[in-house]
């Protein structure tokens, strides 16, 4: 008797976001919309519905372990949602639905989880039909942990799908992550993420400030953190590259530099130059002295590949981003750029070497520069970008794409660490980042704008997938300041100089 209770059951659970925060009129609007599309799907589908106040429980029984219905029905409720949220804009004079995820108008978001299991059907204490059981739970649970209008789906769920046609299967990336249930035990979910932008557009913006503007240029995307170790018997003497390089008299050259560097109580600090590349994963350098790097510069053949950490940092809570404005006297004063700065080799006397790690180097200099603590984790992607210059220089620059702070955290470094003597610290909100990069008035250090430029090409790595820049997501909005960018070149309004940085001009030269 009681196995006749029991039933193998596909759920689809539903929630509105940010329903919460709407004021009771725009609830009762949203709730009753969010029900008129549910209905269109009763007409498609056979299934239950058991409202959950502000979500939906779909089960849908009788179907074999690979039925594809319950996520056919999930993309169907998301175009039709997506239909509904492109519509006209709202009639108030400030829709804050793109930028806060809601508003007082018809529009709305949902999250998804999808789950799989055998639940009990009993009858309720109004006499109606009922289910119970971890599949419905679980399925909240896997909900919690999707994206914007986007789907979390259980591992048996993924397996189901793994032999859809691609009408069915979706066009997008699958990750896999872990929810924690009760009593500590952790179930196993995919979730379903955008695309990289398409390879094209890096080519495009790697067109733009490598071949029109000879400035900087994304490389790639790399799969792993790369190791640094001190050059060794497979690359040249040190002493000898520096002769090639400067001329018999390198030492008298450098020592003239050393000597004005402690005149002018400039710091010395030891840097790395690349010397060999072994693979993506290793990398040899050489250990200098920043003096030595100046000399390289003014009056070396060869310019140095000098080894730089660099990372964005931002506030997915407080929508805002970071950035640093250099300070007068500094290389590219008054420019903007994010932050990070030369790695320190192992060898050297100062305390503060960073032990082979590009992530320590980022960590300590995101410390000096904003007295924010960055946490790292193996979710952060790294790229790396090659600074090039006609004149001056070229650096190697590992780029941590995306560091998620604290509003805490945030807060403490405003009382505490305001700016130094590179630079000062810049909030801007992720509103205002549109504005910011195609600003007249605004002067960037070259991989500054290519870095923000391919963390938005990225989709934005550390944000929720559908995070809106103002009216764009992250990879809506790098189309869009690409072109303008790219408009500007052709005319003659978008210049490089190896001392003012990237700048807008009205086509005079």
């Amino acid at each position: 008797m009681m196995k006749q209770n029991i039933k193998h059951v596909h759920v689809v659970a539903v929630d509105i976001e940010k329903y919460s925060l709407r004021d009771t009129v725009s609830q009762l609007k949203i709730i009753n919309l969010f029900t008129e599309h549910l209905e269109k799907m009763k007409k498609l589908y056979t299934m239950t519905l058991l409202p959950t106040g502000d979500g939906v429980a779909v089960i849908f029984q009788d179907l074999t372990p690979s039925n594809k219905l319950p996520l056919r029905f999930a993309f169907d409720l998301l175009k039709e949602i997506d239909a509904n949220n492109t519509k006209p804009e709202c009639k108030h004079k400030r829709c804050d639905f793109e930028v806060k995820g809601y508003c007082r108008c018809n529009k709305y978001n949902i999250r998804i989880g999808i789950n799989s299991g055998d639940v009990i059907i009993y009858k309720d204490i109004n006499d109606r039909e009922n289910f119970a059981g971890k599949p419905l739970n679980n399925a909240f649970r896997i909900m919690g942990l999707s994206y914007r209008n986007k789907l979390a789906i259980s591992k048996e769920t993924y397996n189901n799908i793994k032999s859809f046609d691609s009408e069915t299967r979706p066009n997008i990336g699958i990750v896999e992550d872990s929810v924690l249930v009760k009593h500590g035990k952790q179930i196993p979910i995919y979730r379903f993420e955008p695309p990289k932008v398409a390879m094209n557009y890096i080519k495009k913006l790697n067109k733009l400030f490598c071949n029109e503007l000879k400035a900087a240029k994304f490389i790639k995307e790399l799969d792993d953190i790369p190791s640094l170790l001190p050059a060794s018997d497979e690359v040249p003497n040190f002493d000898d590259k520096l002769k090639e390089w400067l001329g018999d008299d390198y030492q008298q050259k450098i020592g003239k530099l050393k000597k004005k560097f402690e005149d002018e109580k400039r710091p010395n600090d030891p840097h790395a130059i690349s010397a060999k590349k072994i693979e993506d994963s290793k990398w040899h350098y050489y250990t200098t002295d920043y003096a030595t790097i100046a000399a390289l510069r003014e009056e070396g053949g060869e310019k140095p590949n000098v080894i730089y950490s660099t990372v964005i940092v931002f506030c997915v809570e407080n929508k805002e981003i970071y950035l640093h404005k250099r300070k007068k006297g500094t290389r590219y004063a008054g420019c903007y750029h994010v932050f990070g700065g030369g790695y320190m080799p192992a060898s050297s006397p100062n305390k503060l070497f960073d032990n082979y790690s590009l992530i320590k180097t980022a960590m300590r200099e995101i410390l000096e520069e904003t007295g924010l603590s960055i946490q790292w984790n193996k979710k952060v992607k790294m790229g790396h970008v090659k600074l090039i210059e006609d004149n001056e220089d070229s650096s190697d620059e590992f780029v941590l794409f995306g560091v998620n702070v604290t509003p805490d955290n945030v807060a403490h470094a405003k009382e505490t660490h305001r700016e130094t003597w590179e630079g000062v610290v810049k909030s801007i909100s992720f509103n205002e980042l549109h504005g910011y990069l195609l600003s007249k008035k605004n002067r960037w250090c070259s991989t500054g704008m290519v870095i923000l430029l391919s963390w938005l090409a990225l989709g934005a790595p550390g944000c929720e997938p559908e995070t809106r820049f103002g009216r764009y997501t992250a990879q809506k909005l790098f189309e869009t300041v690409l072109t303008e960018l790219t408009e500007r070149q052709k005319k003659g309004e978008l210049l490089y100089d190896n001392k003012k940085g990237l700048y807008y001009s009205n086509g005079n030269k």
